[in-house]
């Protein structure tokens, strides 16, 4: 054969090989067909095709001839020379070589004397501008050898392989974008239905959910099936002639029949490379109980910062009228006592302990209602802590007395368990929660005499908590869905059915579990699962029941904002210690400075006047640290997560305001018997100090 009809030869075969790359041949297949063409257009015995890979290459197709087959089977090594491939890679510059093993510095390469290679051609291949792998052709024969035309040739294999492996690349981002797109859309809580002319395409599981159908009920339906077609026409006439629809109401026609108002919206797409509309589809009564949660929400938040901010100033007024009204009962008490009455009623008292004892019982009253309040502030929210389950328990029943009514009873049956690994806001929420909806349930049958159990018990590491109402219960039917959004039994007055699914999502999100079960008197059974802490972090105070007098007066400072606060404290401590009042860091630098003695016990509240909170309690650990261990907190605002770890890490327990008198009174006692006991070991240890020098003194 001529060179001529040679060449010719070689761009027919290279035209074919361009025509099956251009027809969308499979990029494996096209890098296959591309190595075998370009072995048959320079009758190479080897052609190798390498893609940069990490640090090094690796041979993405290859091709033999039988010359080259015979010699593989002889050799153990790759049929390319390892020097040629890296020389070129780095380089960037094709190259050609024609006997080998004469070469001056490529001959002496262990791969060249062990394969025998005689003639090799190498060209570089570039994707955006990058070096991105090399293709290589190498004879062993002895007659034959490469020309300048066949180097070409590879060049021009070259530039179709960088091509390919581009194309390939664009191929793949796409497809991963499209299988990122898609799972958003699987994902989207609208209902996202695509269709092409009449026949639906693809349709997600909102869709699914919202028509009530499975995927092969739904995409075995045509488009008009799916809507109301009289009073959803002027968008399907859209849908029809793709237009694009901003929004448009409509009405779809679910599985069992039924017609469902939904706003819907459309816009031409291409969808699997045809043209096609993307129907996004939200119901309209969902829409309106989002909305209307979300307001409900933003309600509670208002609520909450109003009821951290009015509590803080509720409590403070209250302490003092707490603290008097106990220390006024004290001291009639002492005062009949040393008169020799052994009761009020013969000294015609009656109605003045009466009323004390009355206004005293109205003050513990507004004290549980703030504290309720506060519990399901916004500052009491954070991460999950021990908690004991009663007292968000019994602030959930308060705060449902006034749903309730007087009709309905409950019946605390609560047996002793550990704390558990949640907030006490959120135990407050779904106590809450599942109070109202037993209160409904009851409200709205003709139960005789309407009731609700709640019931706790431990078992291992779990503890639960039970609501059983004997209402007329949850329908069967209606029983394994009650904690999906949207599904409520009540009146659209009376609730969004959000409430359960919020109540599920915070006990998941804590690691515990809720169930709705039929109760054994046919009401309504929720059972609450919660995971058991080891011990309390929510610290509010320990309860000291012993008042015994220390053996010497103590010395008290107070330190409170509110001067009449400190008035009161002064008043019921008075007995017992000596007692100073300031209002502010100030004035409590100079008493620390200047007390001699000095002071057994520093009470502060935590927050001045203005502040954010904890004021006090950082002042004295930075500026007066000898009397860190005698610090006893005292507060009467809600407090923030931060806020209550620092509480609970002070040396002593913190009061929350308005606290008992014997508890504070127990706090001061065992403190001055503590600093009492620290000041005799220093005596102590100071005598002996002097003992032993004077020993030594007459000794030398």
């Amino acid at each position: 054969m001529s060179e001529s009809t040679s060449e010719l030869e070689g761009l027919r075969k290279l035209y074919e090989f361009t025509r099956h790359v251009l027809s969308g041949q499979a990029e494996g297949g096209a890098l296959r067909r591309l190595v075998e063409a370009t072995r048959e257009l320079t009758n190479a015995d080897h052609v190798f095709l390498f893609t940069s890979r990490g640090q090094g290459l690796e041979i993405r197709a290859q091709a033999t001839s039988e010359y080259g087959d015979d010699l593989s089977e002889s050799y153990d090594e790759e049929g390319f020379s390892t020097s040629i491939v890296n020389r070129v890679f780095e380089s960037g510059q094709p190259l050609l070589i024609n006997d080998l093993p004469n070469h001056p510095v490529l001959g002496r390469a262990p791969s060249i004397l062990e394969l025998s290679l005689r003639s090799a051609i190498c060209a570089p291949y570039s994707i955006e501008g990058r070096i991105a792998g090399v293709i290589y052709a190498s004879v062993h024969r002895i007659t034959d050898a490469f020309t300048a035309w066949h180097l070409e040739l590879l060049k021009v294999a070259a530039s179709q392989a960088g091509l390919l492996l581009s194309s390939a690349m664009v191929s793949e981002a796409l497809r991963e974008s499209e299988a990122r797109h898609r799972s958003v859309v699987e994902m989207s809580r609208s209902a996202i239905v695509v269709v092409g002319g009449d026949e639906v395409l693809f349709a997600n599981q909102a869709a699914h959910r919202l028509w009530g159908m499975s995927p092969h009920d739904f995409e075995a339906r045509r488009l008009a099936e799916l809507f109301d077609g009289w009073r959803s026409g002027a968008y399907l006439e859209s849908v029809e002639h793709r237009e694009s629809v901003e929004s448009a109401e409509a009405w779809a026609v679910r599985a069992d029949g039924s017609t469902l108002s939904v706003e819907a919206s459309a816009q031409p797409i291409v969808f699997d490379g045809r043209d096609a509309m993307q129907l996004m589809i939200s119901g309209v009564a969902e829409k309106k109980a989002i909305l209307a949660e979300r307001l409900r929400m933003d309600r509670l938040v208002v609520m909450g910062t109003m009821a951290a901010t009015v509590g803080h100033e509720i409590n403070n007024p209250l302490s003092y009228v707490h603290a008097n009204l106990d220390f006024a009962l004290e001291e009639l008490d002492l005062w009949m006592s040393a008169r020799g009455y052994e009761d009020n009623e013969s000294h015609g008292l009656e109605e003045v302990f009466a009323g004390l004892r009355s206004a005293l019982e109205g003050a513990e009253r507004i004290r549980g209602v703030v504290e309720s309040i506060q519990s399901f502030s916004a500052l009491e929210r954070g991460m999950p802590s021990a908690t004991w389950i009663d007292q968000p328990l019994f602030s959930s029943v308060r705060m449902a007395r006034g749903e309730m009514g007087p009709r309905i009873e409950i019946d605390l049956q609560l047996g002793s368990t550990s704390p558990v690994t949640m907030s006490q806001a959120q135990l407050g929420q779904i106590f809450m929660n599942l109070l109202i909806n037993a209160a409904h349930a009851l409200s709205d049958a003709a139960v005789g005499e309407p009731r609700v159990v709640v019931r706790s018990y431990q078992k291992g590491d779990w503890v639960w908590v039970e609501f059983e109402d004997n209402g007329p219960g949850i329908d069967e039917a209606v029983l394994p869905h009650v904690f999906e959004p949207f599904v409520t039994t009540k009146e659209a007055s009376r609730g969004t059915g959000l409430g359960l699914a919020i109540c599920h999502q915070i006990v998941a999100d804590c690691g515990g579990e809720i169930r709705a079960e039929r109760g054994e008197q046919g009401g309504c059974l929720m059972r609450l699962r919660l995971p058991a802490a080891s011990e309390p972090t929510t610290q509010i105070f320990e309860v000291f029941e012993s008042e015994a007098e220390s053996e010497r007066r103590g010395k008290v400072l107070v330190v409170d904002p509110d001067p009449t606060i400190g008035a009161s404290l002064k008043r019921v401590l008075r007995a017992q210690h000596d007692v100073d009042v300031v209002t502010d860091v100030e004035e409590a630098s100079r008493a620390l400075g200047q007390a001699l003695p000095e002071y057994d016990v520093v009470i502060c509240d935590v927050r001045l006047r203005g502040g954010a909170g904890l004021e006090t309690v950082q002042w004295v650990r930075r500026h007066a640290p000898r009397y860190w261990q005698r610090l006893v907190a005292m507060t009467a605002s809600a407090c923030s997560r931060s806020q209550r770890l620092m509480l609970d890490e002070l040396p002593n327990p913190w009061l929350r305001k308005p606290f008992e008198l014997a508890n504070l009174r127990g706090i001061v006692a065992a403190l001055v018997r503590a600093n009492e006991e620290h000041r005799a070991r220093e005596q102590a240890q100071r005598l002996s100090g002097a003992r032993i020098r004077m020993q030594r003194d007459g000794e030398s």
